[in-house]
C-alpha cells in the first residue's frame, strides 16, 4: 500500500518522469492524529491491518496506516543505505520469518529507531524525489475510447457491488436489497451472463445454493457457447457440495468434470484452478495431472506464503501423488505462520469460523503432516 501511494503522485513533464512527490492528502492525518504502532506498518506485509469492525470505526486508523505506509516507503526509497535491504527483507518474509524480525534484519535498523527516523523525516518536510527520462521507461499504448451508456456502466459496477457486500450476518438486509435491485435492473435492461454471474454470487454468499445451481444451469442453457456459463455451474455445484457433502455427494464429481472442461480451454482461469484440485479431497480418487498443474498455477498466482490455503492445497496434492519431499518443502514454509496465526485468533474469531464451518488451518496442516510417511523434517 505504501509503495502504491509512493508512486501514485508521479508526474510527467517535458519528457521527465518524477516519482515521490509528497502526497498532501496525508498531511492532516499525520499532523493531528496520534500515530499508530510500528507493528501495524511491518505486519502489513503478511496480513492486512484493521480488518475488524466496520469502516465507520476504522476509517481514521486505516487513514493513519496508509499515511504511515506512504511515509515509511518514501523514506526507504530515498535512503540508499536502507533501500538495498529490500531484497533480503523480502527473502526472509518468503521464508516465513516474522515481519518485525525480517524488517530489522533485512534493513539493519531497529523498528523503534525507524519510527523515530520517519517522524523526523516528516518534520523536516524535505522529501527526495526520483527523476528519469520517460523515453524507454514507459510504453505509450494506442488507446481506443468507447462511449458507454449509463445502463452499461451500471451493469459493469454490479460485480463490484456484489464483491463488497457483507458475507456474515445480514442484519441490515443489504444483500436482500441488492438482490431486489439487481432483479429489477435485469428486468429493465435484459439478461446477460455477467449479470447472471452477479446474481449467482449473491445466492452463494447467502447460502442459497439450490438457487445458485439453478442460475448456473439456466446460464448453460442461455449461453451454451460461453465458457463462463460452464464455470458458473461448476462453481455453484462446488459450493453446494461444501454446504452439505452427504446430501449433495454427486455435485463434487459433476463440478470436477465441468472445471476440467474450463481448464482444458482456459488453463489460467483462477476459479477453476483453485477449486479443481480440491474436488479430489472427496473420495479416494488420486489427483490427476491436471490437478498437479492447477496447484502449480495457484502457487504462482498466490505465491505469498500468507496465502496458507494455497500452500496446504498444493501440499495435499503433491503428497497424494507421491511427491512427499516437495509437499514437505511447502508445509515447512508456512508451518510457522499458520501456528502463529492460530495462536492469535480471538474467541470471537473462532466462533465465527465454527459458524461458517471453517476448519482452522492448523488442523489441516497437522492432518497433511500426519498423512506423509515419516512426517516432514523441520526446515
Amino acid at each position: 500500500e505504501g509503495f502504491a501511494e509512493y508512486i501514485s503522485s508521479f508526474e510527467v513533464d517535458d519528457g521527465i518522469i518524477t516519482i515521490g512527490k509528497p502526497a498532501s492528502d496525508f498531511g492532516l492525518v499525520l499532523k493531528y492524529k496520534r500515530w499508530a504502532g510500528l507493528d501495524d506498518f511491518t505486519n502489513a506485509i503478511t496480513r492486512y491491518p484493521f480488518t475488524e469492525g466496520g469502516f465507520g470505526t476504522t476509517g481514521v486508523r486505516a487513514g493513519l496506516f496508509y499515511a504511515m505506509s506512504w511515509l515509511g516507503v518514501h523514506y526507504l526509497q530515498s535512503t540508499p543505505e536502507l533501500n538495498k535491504g529490500f531484497a533480503p527483507y523480502i527473502q526472509m518474509i518468503n521464508q516465513g520469518v516474522e515481519p518485525r524480525e525480517a524488517f530489522e534484519k533485512g534493513y539493519g535498523i531497529d523498528q523503534e529507531e525507524f519510527g523515530e527516523r520517519i517522524q523526523n523525516y516528516w518534520r523536516r518536510n524535505k522529501f527526495r524525489v526520483s527523476q528519469a527520462p520517460i523515453e524507454g521507461l514507459v510504453t505509450i499504448p494506442d488507446i481506443t475510447v468507447q462511449k458507454i451508456t449509463k445502463d452499461e456502466a451500471q451493469a459493469a459496477l454490479w460485480e463490484v457491488r456484489v464483491l463488497f457486500l457483507p458475507r456474515s450476518n445480514d442484519e441490515d438486509g443489504r444483500r436482500e436489497q441488492a438482490r431486489a435491485d439487481l432483479t429489477a435492473f435485469i428486468e429493465r435492461v435484459g439478461y446477460a451472463i455477467d449479470l447472471a454471474q452477479d446474481r449467482m454470487d449473491l445466492e452463494i454468499a447467502d447460502g442459497r445454493h439450490d438457487a445458485a445451481v439453478r442460475i448456473g444451469e439456466d446460464a448453460m442453457e442461455r449461453f451454451p457457447d460461453d465458457l463462463r456459463s460452464t464455470r458458473m455451474l461448476a462453481d455453484a455445484l462446488y459450493h453446494r457440495y461444501e454446504s452439505d457433502p452427504e446430501k449433495y455427494g454427486d455435485d463434487i464429481l459433476l463440478s470436477r468434470d465441468l472445471f476440467a472442461t474450463v481448464l482444458a480451454l482456459e488453463p489460467t482461469n483462477p476459479t477453476a484452478n483453485s477449486h479443481y484440485p480440491t474436488t479430489f479431497n472427496a473420495g479416494d480418487t488420486k489427483p490427476d495431472e491436471r490437478a498437479v498443474q492447477a496447484v502449480a498455477f495457484n502457487l504462482s498466482y498466490n505465491r505469498n506464503p500468507s496465502n496458507f490455503d494455497t500452500y496446504l492445497q498444493a501440499a495435499r496434492v503433491y503428497s497424494a501423488t507421491g511427491q512427499a519431499q516437495y509437499a514437505c518443502t511447502l508445509l515447512n514454509k508456512v508451518d510457522r505462520w499458520i501456528r502463529a496465526t492460530d495462536a492469535d485468533l480471538t474467541d470471537e474469531e473462532r466462533e465465527e469460523m465454527t459458524a461458517r464451518k471453517m476448519e482452522p488451518s492448523v488442523n489441516e496442516l497437522d492432518e497433511i503432516l500426519a498423512s506423509i510417511p515419516g512426517g516432514c523434517p523441520a526446515s
